[in-house]
């Protein structure tokens, strides 16, 4: 098959010159099931323009890859769409990193190939249970996990190829998502990460990490290590980073720590506001125990806000009489992994503590109702919805007006000059579900404004 190592290098060369700007935050990129990135409009002057790429797993055993094109509704003779997969998540082994290439051309002939390590080639392999059709400027290539060795991750990288006219001649020009590395993605359900053996001397030695979920909600994270004898002198922290917004360490990262220790199992929060982290308030969903060589922790989604996807590190130590760390391990040794939720809740609207500004109305200066919003499958801020608002004064409506940003809803009003008394709603509707919150507040009384919010 043509276009391998030597035709990619000179394809992402091409690509990448035209968007290095781009090129860091793609290379963050993380599709966990269903999700994608996108390529900014417009960055490829050639006829095949890479707009935005979509992972997901529409049935059990079933991959399903959505390219879609921002300048070409039906793709131009002479095009083709790369899929290139790294199925070992290591760019130092396969076709420069790859060990599987999906080819689909404009006269729609799919060709489907796999890196042969004898034959230190790619070779051309059968596309049976593959479908691939492109219609509407999207690419729809579908085929049987089983196919990529039904691996749990992958890096993904796509790369177009088209003609554009030059000085009335024509070349060949390219485009490719990311620009730089591949866009790591993660199945949902079970998953294993190793640890090195050995890698620590004295404390728990952790051996392996089993994360899987379970149709009643629980999720479990069994942590194996080379000698149940040093659980008795140690702790073992299961850290879940819930928002996948990063941070130092695995610890600040972490928005949820399980701690377990002399047999007992302990659940800390971080409050932000605080800025320290809270022993949660029995009762809890979670409990954790020994079994063999491992602890087993298992904890029900709703103690995570039910998010969909997560990261996770496990972290062991054992302390002198001083309470000084004298050994420590760290699993996955590079800091942290994602989990997908195989059987996952439906979307919630999280609302916080709502809040005034000022704290309290004032007669005839502005004043405004706060509502903080988060997504409970992503953990992340709200960043759109509907917004409604009804306020009103002694009785009287009030024009209020509407807005959301950085993940706070918004009701702003000037309060009437003679009024007593501010109360009212607001209702906030995103992705098909909604929260309503309402307040009241005296005017010129002191205190500030009380409210409450519901949820559907």
């Amino acid at each position: 098959m043509n276009g391998t190592s030597s035709e990619r290098r000179r394809l992402r060369l091409a690509a990448g010159l035209v968007a290095l700007v781009a090129a860091a935050a793609f290379a963050a990129a993380a599709l966990a099931a269903g999700g994608s990135i996108s390529d900014p409009a417009n960055d490829n002057t050639g006829a095949v323009d890479i707009s935005s790429v979509k992972i997901s797993e529409p049935t059990a055993g079933r991959l399903q890859v959505a390219v879609s094109i921002g300048n070409a509704e039906r793709l131009p003779a002479d095009s083709r769409i790369d899929l290139w997969f790294d199925l070992d998540n290591d760019l130092k082994t396969g076709d420069e990193g790859d060990e599987a290439l999906v080819r689909y051309q404009a006269n729609g002939r799919l060709s489907f190939s796999r890196w042969d390590g004898e034959e230190d080639e790619l070779v051309t392999r059968p596309t049976a249970g593959m479908t691939a059709a492109y219609a509407s400027g999207t690419l729809t290539y579908e085929a049987p996990k089983a196919a990529f060795d039904d691996v749990s991750s992958f890096g993904l990288l796509v790369i177009t190829r088209g003609i554009q006219e030059l000085d009335d001649e024509d070349a060949a020009a390219f485009d490719a998502l990311p620009e730089i590395g591949r866009a790591p993605y993660v199945s949902p359900g079970p998953r294993t990460f190793q640890d090195r053996k050995d890698d620590v001397p004295r404390a728990p030695d952790l051996r392996s990490v089993t994360v899987s979920d379970a149709k009643n909600g629980m999720i479990r994270f069994k942590v194996t290590t080379s000698d149940a004898a040093l659980l008795n002198d140690g702790v073992v922290r299961v850290a879940i980073d819930q928002d996948l917004l990063g941070g130092e360490g695995p610890t600040g990262r972490a928005e949820v720590l399980l701690d377990y220790a002399d047999g007992r199992l302990s659940l800390k929060r971080w409050d932000p506001v605080e800025d320290e982290w809270l022993d949660d308030e029995a009762p809890t969903r979670a409990h954790a125990g020994v079994v063999g060589n491992s602890v087993v922790f298992e904890v029900h989604r709703s103690e995570l806000d039910d998010v969909a996807r997560f990261g996770v590190t496990v972290e062991s130590w054992i302390e002198d009489d001083d309470e000084d760390v004298v050994a420590f391990d760290l699993a996955p040794n590079n800091g942290g992994s994602t989990y997908t939720l195989a059987h996952r809740p439906p979307l919630r609207l999280i609302a916080g503590e709502l809040f005034g500004v000022p704290s309290r109305p004032v007669a005839g200066r502005p004043f405004q109702i706060n509502l903080p919003l988060t997504r409970s499958d992503t953990a992340r801020k709200l960043t759109r919805g509907k917004i409604t608002c009804d306020v009103r004064a002694d009785g009287r409506k009030v024009r209020a007006t509407s807005s959301i940003a950085d993940g706070v809803a918004r009701c702003a009003l000037v309060v009437p000059r003679n009024a007593l008394a501010v109360r009212g709603s607001m209702k906030i509707r995103s992705a098909g579900k909604s929260v309503s919150a309402w307040f009241a507040g005296a005017i010129d009384f002191g205190g500030q404004v009380e409210g409450g919010t519901t949820s559907r």
